[in-house]
């Protein structure tokens, strides 16, 4: 008598029923994460801010290097301003930003400016302050 082998085989893998629940788990998590990561305006006002504090400071030093006064103008609900000894001057912020308040921030040759200001930039509900400091002309920034 001749004994055969039986082929025992062994199948693994997923059911289309835990494929199914899975891509919808994943989707669901998708929908809720895909709005968070992919609203870029609270890193546009972030850098409209860094990029406003990098040209006051850059006006303070002109202000101290020049020997004369500087200025820093910005207008509310605008999209630009005007950094004197800059060049160019006028200065756009990114798209979608805007300045919060109108103010005009003055420094000295000393590089002193005229006083504390505060300054607000906005962007599809996201607000950062930029604060300038009396006597030192230090520039803070503070999301909101």
């Amino acid at each position: 008598m001749k004994r055969g082998r039986q082929a025992t085989s062994v199948v693994a893998g997923f059911t289309l029923l835990e494929l199914v629940i899975v891509i919808l788990i994943i989707g669901i998590l998708a929908s809720y994460a895909a709005p968070r990561l992919l609203s870029t305006s609270k890193l546009t006002v972030a850098m409209a801010a860094d990029m406003v504090a990098a040209d006051i400071r850059a006006v303070q030093a002109a202000a101290m290097n020049l020997g004369s006064p500087k200025t820093v103008e910005f207008t509310a609900q605008a999209g630009s301003y005007i950094a004197q000894g800059l060049v160019p001057e006028s200065r756009t912020l990114p798209p979608g930003v805007t300045a919060g308040v109108s103010a005009t921030i003055v420094f000295s040759p000393l590089g002193e400016p005229d006083g504390q200001s505060s300054l607000y930039f906005s962007s599809g509900g996201d607000v950062v302050s930029l604060t300038v400091e009396p006597i030192t002309g230090k520039v803070t920034i503070q999301p909101q």
